[in-house]
Parts: C-alpha cells; structure tokens; sequence
C-alpha cells in the first residue's frame, strides 16, 4: 500500500527515474536480484542489492537511504526512506562493443567477486550464428567505486570463454577408466579427440548449450551447466581394401562444471548427469562453513539441487582454505520414486530442502521437506509432503525468507475458476473462451521447522524476482520498479543525524580521524592599557 512507503519500504519507479533499465516490453522478467550484504562489521545498518538485466546487460546496485525531502525530517526520529540507484556498469565490457550481441542470463556473488554468465551471439560466414557463453568476473569494491557513469577500465573485468575451458577440461581427461593418469575419466574424451582429429580441430558443428544460472561457492569458484552434443560423422576406414566410409554415431553428454577464477581461468570439476538433452533447473544455497568431522578440515558448503527431466539430484561442493575441493552425492531419487515427485522447483538452505511439484491441472501442488543429514552422509529420501493451491493451480515461482520461512507462488485462472471449467456457454468454437482469462496470482508463506502454512496474499500477475538475506528483501517487479524492504531497510529511517553522521565517519573509505581545530591561546598576561601603564587623562 502507497501508506507504508517510505516507512516499511523503499521503491524506485523505473517510469519516472531517468536512466532505467531497459526491459522486454513482453512482461519477461530477464533479471537476476542478488543481496549486497555489507562485509564491513562497524557499519550500523545497510540494504542493498545488485541486480543484472539481460536486455541491456548492465549490473546495477540499489540502495535504500534517508530522504532529504520533508520538514524537520533530517533530525527526526523516523525519516522517509527511498531506493537510489547507485552503481550501474556494463558486464560485457571486454568482450563485445556492440550491446545487441550479448545477453547477461545470469549473476551470482560470493565475498569478493561478482560473476556474470554471458551468450554472445556470433555470426559465421556462411551467414549461420553461433551462441559463445563467457563469464566474466569483475571484484566486489572495483564494482561499488564504479558509479552510475559506469567508469571501469576493461582491466578490472576478467573474461572466460567457457566453450573453450569445457574442451580443455574434457581432453586433458583419461582415455579410459584404467588408464593412469592422475585426470578422472570422462567419456567424452575419446569421442571428441577422434572429432577434432578428423576436422583438423573445427569445432564449429559441436554444440554446446549452457544453462542460464551460475552458482557461487565460495572462494572464485562457480558453478555452471551445459550439454555437449557431437554430431554423427563418417571417415574413410584406411583398414578396409574398399577404403568404405566409417560412420560414427552422435555423442552427448551433459554435466556440471565447477569454474575457479583462480589465475588463468580454469575447470576443475565436473559432475556426469542424465545424456538425454533436456531442460536442467538448478538450485543452491549460500556457502555456509561446515566441518563434517572432528578430524577434518572446515571447507566452504554449498549445498546444490540439479533437477534433471522432473529428477532432483542434489550434490555437495567443498572448497577448503588450502583449495581442496570435493564433490560429494547427497540426494538421488530413481525409478518410481523420482516419478513421484515430478519436481519443478527447489529451494535449498545449508540444513534444509524444500521440493515443489505441479502434478497436473487436475491436482494440486506439492512442497516436499526435507532436513539435511550431518556430516557428508546422504540425505534420507523420505520427505514430509504439504499440498496447497486447489485444482488447476500452477506453481509459478518458490523462494525463502531468512532460514524459516518458504514463500510458494500460485497461479490460477480465474475465467475457469468462475466458470466451472466445461460450461460450454462460455466456450467458443474454436475451443477459445470467451471474456477476461486472467491469471490470478496467490503467495503462500509456510514455515520451514514446522512445515505448516501461515499466511497467504494476493499478489498482482507481474513477474518478480525476488532475493532475500539476513533481515533485507529485495523484489524486481517486472518492469514497474525495484523494492528494498526488511529491518535493514526501516532502521535506516530510524537512526538519528548524528548517528549517521557517525557512521560516515567510521566506515569512510580513507579510514582517517579527522583532525581537532587547534583552539586559540590566549596569553595569561595580556597586553595592558594605556591607564595600567601610568597614563594620565592629559595625555
């Protein structure tokens, strides 16, 4: 409600604030909301956000501070909050000139570093287009000192061709699982060294497809997916007398590739999924430290759910401070168990899981919840399952608040809901129907620990995004605005002048006390008068 903000909330109206992000006019909401949380402990209190935009591929920093306007607002108790845009730059600053060629899919951060995963769009000579995914690393205080102006040498953004590092990290693999060598096995290997023997290392044919979601987790390593296709080829087999040609079957694969920015750039991890190509959703915690024994080392966790054709697979990725990493299996569901389920959507904590499914239009939606074991034992695969939402609901998005709490988005449509569904009065010929056919859009709010439903609202058919951190949420809502809100975000409304001033002064960047005026002197046997001196009122 227009009550509430500037005192529960800060918004800026992208239609009355110059310098917008640019947004499909179709209502897609092509961006990324990530939490900037503060990594300085002396600063009182602080809401902002980062947020990528494919359209125009920039990054874009948000901040909910006091508003000057007002009368007697500066030194009251509770001022006006508003949401100012603070940094805005572009991401593919190194790799393409022209903005129309790239496309910023998706963001993610962890302490110093900021990673965007980009699709190029190349165009070959025989008039054909080639898609190239980059990403590109720019550090957290490069990026806060950028400005609206976007003022950022190319020096400070790292690129990587990830097409090219999926080829590396797949030929420096072993040839077979008996050979060696200290590279693990990917059965990738052989197929595209015979490829690229063949066509003189002409990639060109071999297609690559890479999911638009990168991970964080933790210390310059991210994680991303992608499926490998190599197509079918002949060769002229020199051992037969007729030289007849040799015909090789198409070889895919798809996998999971962990990333380290570390030096020049490199994979150095993979994880093998389902061949068949398909849609992979991907979902993950924040790194959270954990020690999964006594008489190990504490590493960096971050628990992540690959959803592959409706089957969750939930894997753990372990980066230690001296850069061991390890990929452990913590969840897999097959067969009839994974039919089950029929998963769509999963939010992922550092002791919990949540999976949600959508059966059918004629059933309704499903959470499923489930603890996270200790240690690096797997997950049990019993799950405690809740249904919301009615017949004919369509989940259409899931996130949680804080560790608590689970929001469930829900669409439904309301001409069938009022109708009844078959009345064929409202049906036309064609099978349209006839009047308004809305989506009518329902959040429901549960509680993690004891997986009960607390509250539910409406919610307008706008396409959000949504984040939330510690005490700050942060909402895109489609093409309309951007939201801080949280108790972040109402503190900052509530501290005096002269304790913000206060913390100017602690958290500047040059960290100097400013210097005390030195105070005036003055003698103790000051100058004496003409009268003191013996002086007569003659002169």
């Amino acid at each position: 409600s227009n009550n509430k903000h500037g005192i529960e909330y800060a918004m800026q109206v992208f239609k009355a604030t110059k310098g917008a992000p640019v947004l499909d006019l179709n209502g897609r909401n092509s961006c990324v909301v990530k939490v900037w949380n503060e990594r300085n402990p002396v600063a009182r209190v602080g809401a902002k956000a980062l947020v990528s935009y494919a359209d125009d591929c920039t990054l874009r920093l948000f901040e909910a501070v006091r508003s000057s306007q007002g009368i007697n607002t500066i030194n009251s108790a509770n001022s006006p909050i508003i949401c100012r845009q603070v940094v805005c730059v572009r991401a593919a600053l190194s790799i393409s000139k022209k903005k129309n060629n790239c496309d910023l899919s998706s963001m993610d951060l962890d302490d110093n570093l900021v990673a965007c995963l980009i699709e190029e769009t190349q165009m070959e000579n025989d008039s054909r287009s080639i898609v190239i995914p980059w990403m590109t690393v720019i550090s957290r205080e490069d990026l806060s000192c950028a400005g609206n102006e976007g003022i950022l040498d190319e020096e400070s953004v790292k690129s990587f061709d990830l097409r090219a590092a999926i080829f590396d990290h797949i030929l420096v693999g072993k040839c077979s699982p008996d050979d060696n060598c200290t590279s693990p096995y990917d059965a990738l290997h052989e197929p595209l060294h015979n490829y690229l023997s063949i066509f003189d290392g002409d990639t060109s044919e071999i297609t690559i497809s890479v999911t638009p979601k990168i991970i964080a987790c933790a210390k310059g390593h991210f994680l991303f997916h992608a499926f490998i296709s190599i197509p079918q080829y002949s060769e002229v087999d020199d051992n037969d007398d007729e030289h007849t040609n040799r015909i090789h079957p198409p070889f895919n694969g798809n996998r999971l590739f962990l990333f380290s920015t570390c030096k020049h750039g490199a994979i150095v991890k993979s994880v093998q999924l389902d061949v068949h190509p398909s849609s992979v959703g991907l979902f993950a915690s924040r790194p959270v430290r954990q020690r999964a024994s006594e008489t190990t080392n504490a590493a960096m966790c971050t628990n992540v759910v690959a959803i592959v054709r409706n089957t969750p697979l939930m894997v753990s990725v372990q980066v230690q401070n001296n850069g061991k990493i390890e990929i452990k299996n913590k969840l897999m569901m097959e067969g009839d168990q994974a039919l089950a389920f029929s998963c769509t959507h999963a939010v992922v904590m550092s002791s919990d899981i949540i999976l949600a499914s959508n059966p059918g239009p004629e059933n309704d939606c499903v959470l499923h919840f489930q603890s996270d074991s200790k240690g690096d034992a797997p997950m049990s695969a019993v799950f405690h399952s809740v249904s919301f939402g009615g017949p004919g609901s369509k989940l259409k998005k899931l996130f949680a608040i804080q560790n608590d709490y689970v929001v469930a988005v829900v669409a439904t449509n309301t001409t069938l809901n009022g109708n009844g569904g078959d009345d064929e009065e409202h049906i036309d010929f064609d099978g349209h129907w006839f009047g308004n056919d809305e989506e009518s859009n329902t959040a429901f709010v549960f509680h993690i620990p004891t997986r009960r439903e607390l509250y539910r609202s409406e919610l307008p058919s706008d396409p959000i995004s949504v984040d939330s951190l510690g005490n700050t949420l942060a909402i895109n809502v489609s093409s309309l605005g951007f939201v801080l809100t949280g108790l972040d975000t109402r503190e900052i409304g509530r501290i005096s002048l002269n304790e913000r001033l206060l913390d100017d002064t602690i958290i500047s960047p040059s960290a100097k006390t400013p210097k005390p005026k030195k105070k005036r002197l003055v003698s103790k046997t000051g100058k004496k008068d003409g009268f003191a001196r013996g002086m007569s009122l003659r002169g």
